[in-house]
């Protein structure tokens, strides 16, 4: 057996170049401006998606680690990905690779 591995399954993201995502203790520091309010705000789960999709973004997809939730989303060439916690709370928001968002 693997020293690494103790048999539950582990998802890391990553976007090189400017931002680490997959857990870190990382705000809103590579949020677009238009979206740094949703961090930490009232908002929980699908309350989030009808704000993004209010403000032009399209999910792409959404990847489950455990309890929480990495969300991708599209605006143009841009991809941001909403990290969610276990109460669906936005944890943060980091750009991500065009190719992360891509269908």
């Amino acid at each position: 057996m693997n020293k690494w591995c103790d048999g539950d399954e582990k998802t890391i993201a990553l976007s090189f170049g400017a931002t680490v995502s997959g857990g870190g203790d990382e705000v809103g520091g590579g949020a677009p401006a238009d979206l740094k309010d949703l961090i930490g705000g009232k908002r929980v789960g699908g309350e989030v998606d009808d704000e993004m999709i209010a403000r032009g973004w399209t999910q792409v997809k959404n990847d489950v680690a455990g309890t929480e939730v990495y969300s991708y989303w599209r605006k143009g060439k841009h991809c941001v990905i909403v990290h969610f916690d276990e109460p669906r709370k936005v944890k943060s928001i980091a750009p991500g690779l065009e190719s992360s968002c891509a269908k």
